[in-house]
Order: structure tokens, then sequence, then C-alpha cells
């Protein structure tokens, strides 16, 4: 786990929650007009809609936070690995032109409807931050969307030093450089860390 600070204070990386700021204003601002997801059973979350993919650096830090909780455990390991075998994420269909099937999946963190997702927000991956009600009291599937402007002005900000992170650490631990399924990009880091 040190090993895993230590890279990442080698690269300079600025916090977490600093990289996550702009994202976590719009959700305030979102939230300031009653745009948020009190009414919804988080369809987001759920296999109905949600193929949320991170990259290295965002498993990285979920990984730690994860760790510095106390939750990474034998049982958590076991609920990934069930996770992935009931979505059969580690099975990867190319559809033409090489794109890759993007399977749904029910999120390991995602605890139900009045409880939301066990992880603080300043771990969350990106594109769950992103992804937000387009109106008051959202409470059905298909009105939200993700923040793409803003995901954009945080990839402006912090993409360079990211990519050179990512890219490093992929070569280091032999990693794939693309995203994959929270649960797929955990367990393929925690695999390295401990071979």
């Amino acid at each position: 786990m040190e090993a895993l600070k230590q890279i990442m204070a080698q690269f300079n990386l600025d916090s977490s929650s600093h990289r996550r700021e702009p994202l976590l204003k719009r959700m305030e601002v979102d939230a300031s007009k009653n745009w948020d997801c009190k009414n919804c059973i988080g369809h987001c979350c759920t296999m109905i809609s949600n193929s949320m993919k991170i990259d290295v650096l965002e498993a990285v830090e979920m990984y730690v936070y994860l760790h510095e909780k106390g939750r990474w455990n034998d049982q958590l390991k076991k609920e990934l690995e069930e996770n992935v075998k009931t979505y059969r994420l580690d099975y990867e269909i190319v559809l033409s032109r090489g794109q890759e099937f993007r399977r749904t999946y029910t999120c390991p963190f995602y605890q139900g409807h009045n409880l939301g997702c066990s992880i603080d927000s300043s771990f969350k991956p990106y594109g769950c931050l992103a992804f937000n009600p387009d109106k008051k009291g959202v409470s059905e599937w298909g009105h939200c969307s993700s923040r793409s402007s803003v995901m954009e002005k945080r990839e402006d900000n912090f993409g360079k030093q990211e990519t050179a992170f990512i890219k490093f650490l992929c070569k280091k631990l032999n990693l794939p450089l693309e995203k994959k399924p929270i649960p797929i990009a955990l367990l393929n880091l925690h695999k390295a860390i401990e071979s």
C-alpha cells in the first residue's frame, strides 16, 4: 500500500478530492435546484443501466480508500469475484470495428435505494459523479445524463498528469491501459500488487 502511495507522490498528483472538485461543485449546483437522487432507486448503479468502467488511477484511489477504511478483506474480494461471475464481466465480446460490448452490472458498492453508494465521493469514479438528474424529483430511469462539459474541463485540468501516472503504473504492474468494470479493475490491481 505504501508503495502505491509513494508512486502517486512521485507523480505529484493533485489529491483525489481536488481532481473531483469540478464534478462535486456541479453536483452541489444541481442539488441546490433539488436535482438530486433522493427519490430514485438508483437505476444508474444497477444492472438496468450501469456499465461503469474505471482506469487504473481510479482503481488505485478506490483500493487505497477501501484499505484505509478497513474494508478490503476476503469477504469483499469474494463479493467482487461473485459480481464478475454473475454479470460475466470477465467475458469480453468484441463487436464490429473492434468496439467492445459494454455489459451492465449492479455496482458491488451500491447499497440500495435509501443508502446509495458506500464509496466516499472523493474516491468515486469520475463517471459516477458526472451522471446526475436533469430535473427536479427524478424517480424513474431515463431522466439523468452525464455532465460531459464538466468531465471535459476536469480532463483538461488533470488529464496530462493522470495519463502519465496511468501509463507508468500499467507498465510497472503489467495492467491493461483500457478502462475495466469496477470489480475487474480492483481485482486486477490487487492481483498485480500481490504478485
